[in-house]
């Protein structure tokens, strides 16, 4: 048969209880003790990996084993009447180009995105939802336009 132990009396001993910190180290510290800071942990973790999730909006990095290239931001509904959208701002500093699109202003209709993918014309199309508020792509050019790497993008 296994320990019991009176949780509610074993906590108000703990060190921890009396505004002290724990005097055990992980091999002395009671079995509870221990797998209550694992628990605890786990949580944390995952609820920051569930928030981040929630607060990121991107593409995949491939599509059938193409890689990421870039986006095209549209308004309105796909395959209907649809409004590619251009950059609100555009920065380059050096080989370095930042593209971003405030979102808040086209709201009035859908927006959507296309993510275009490297050796191929197939396309991965998602609508952005509405508490995404900003989309920013990131990516390295050559002198002569073309993009040579660094592609990145989001929306927040």
């Amino acid at each position: 048969m296994g320990q019991v132990f009176n949780l509610r009396a074993d906590f108000q001993s703990a060190p921890m209880y009396a505004g002290s910190k724990p005097a055990c180290r992980i091999q002395s510290c009671p079995t509870w003790w221990v797998s209550l800071k694992f628990m605890i942990r786990s949580l944390l973790l995952l609820c920051a990996v569930a928030l981040h999730g929630q607060n990121l909006f991107t593409c995949p990095a491939t599509n059938a084993g193409h890689p990421f290239d870039r986006i095209s931001i549209y308004n309105g509904k796909q395959g209907g009447q649809e409004y590619e959208l251009a950059p609100d701002d555009d920065k380059k500093v050096g080989v370095k180009v930042t593209q971003s699109w405030i979102l808040k202003d086209y709201r009035s209709m859908n927006i959507f995105l296309r993510c275009r993918y490297q050796g191929t014309d197939a396309v991965i199309a998602r609508d952005i939802p509405a508490n995404f508020q900003t989309c920013t792509f990131k990516f390295d050019i050559s002198p002569k336009g073309e993009i040579t790497g660094g592609r990145s993008f989001s929306c927040r």
